[in-house]
């Protein structure tokens, strides 16, 4: 009977330990991770490393601002933005919006079009089928710009202007602008309801404990290089977390990828030539690709911006490998964040201050 007992009060004790280890976890960590208003940033919600966090600070001290369409008001329109979560500021933090120093720095009226709420258009090629709706539509005629801005992560950009390629999707114009009119962001990461004894507090520990040693891995999603100096403010400012996918997509790109690329946009750039809109490419470079050259050892995994640099174009090319490495050999850190996959509003001030438009 005394055995049982001391087993009991045993296992009373190792559930009321457990009950509140998981308990601090979650108070203290986890449950940034189901709650659809925190902050948490795209690598630490995967990684669950929170002592990667890096401040971005708030607000935006630019002259002018950007439109999103279903705040557009009418009137000249010099530029439309299509484009993926970097072009809805999917950083954060200071001047988080790469339109933003568009409109600033060229005196220009900038509206951006989210992708996946035109019509609801999902997936890889969302930003492409989104132009090719406004195109089809006759959105582009009622707006007349000059300049179609049009971005997509380099990690993506294959799928979406070669595997996916297609510009026949369009809408009716009334059911598009009744469309934006009632459209209202979603939180995409909004979280189910989770208890505080969750797996995410097994990651948590885990992951953690794993990176403590000189692994490349974290998990199946997030990936990691040892940088040869520090290229991040703030503690592991040596450490390049990406996110998986910028490896496994690059190391599949080939020459006759980037050729037919290159021939799809350049269809892009004569359709809206025939409406006389200049075509802007922006793809954005990996982290890993624009680091790569820094890690040790160093890494040159991907062939996308030196193939793309070669081929003839007609439509305006903004390189943004070339202009953030030049910043980066100055000495510049942070250009992206250590714990996103997006840029920093250093990268957005970099480039743009470089491409300016007439």
């Amino acid at each position: 009977m005394g055995k049982y007992k001391a087993f009991t009060r045993l296992l009373i004790i190792t559930l009321a330990v457990f009950a509140v280890i998981n308990y601090l976890l979650w108070i203290c960590f986890t449950r940034q991770l189901f709650m659809p208003d925190s902050r948490v940033s795209d690598l630490v919600r995967l990684s669950y490393l929170f002592k990667i966090r890096q401040e971005r600070g708030a607000g935006v001290d630019l002259p002018k601002r950007h439109f999103q369409f279903s705040e557009f008001k009418g009137g000249r329109v010099d530029m439309i933005t299509v484009g993926d979560s970097f072009s809805i500021g999917g950083g954060e933090g200071k001047n988080a919006y790469y339109q933003d120093y568009i409109a600033s720095n060229n005196n220009f009226t900038v509206v951006n079009f989210r992708s996946k709420s035109v019509m609801g258009r999902p997936g890889m090629s969302a930003p492409v089928n989104a132009l090719a709706v406004l195109y089809n539509s006759g959105m582009l005629d009622r707006l007349k710009p000059r300049y179609v801005l049009l971005e997509t992560v380099e990690r993506y950009a294959p799928d979406r202007l070669v595997d996916n390629f297609s510009f026949d999707d369009t809408e009716p114009l009334d059911k598009l602008l009744a469309h934006y009119a009632a459209y209202k962001p979603v939180n995409v990461l909004k979280k189910e309801k989770a208890s505080f004894i969750n797996t995410g507090n097994v990651k948590l520990i885990k992951y953690n404990i794993k990176d403590l040693f000189a692994v490349t891995k974290i998990n199946d999603d997030v990936y990691r290089a040892k940088l040869r100096q520090n290229m991040f403010s703030g503690s592991y400012g040596d450490r390049l977390y990406y996110y998986y996918d910028e490896y496994t997509n690059s190391v599949n790109i080939t020459n006759n990828t980037m050729r037919t690329m290159n021939d799809n946009l350049n269809f892009i750039a004569d359709k809206l030539a025939e409406k006389n809109i200049r075509l802007v490419f922006m793809p954005i470079v990996n982290k890993l690709n624009l680091y790569g050259a820094y890690a040790d050892p160093p890494r040159n995994d991907s062939i996308f911006f030196e193939e793309l640099r070669k081929l003839p174009k007609k439509y305006l090319f903004i390189d943004t490998k070339a202009l953030l490495r030049d910043a980066l050999q100055r000495g510049e850190k942070d250009i992206f964040y250590k714990d996103d996959t997006h840029w920093s509003w250093k990268a957005s001030e970099i480039i743009f201050d470089a491409v300016r438009f007439h």
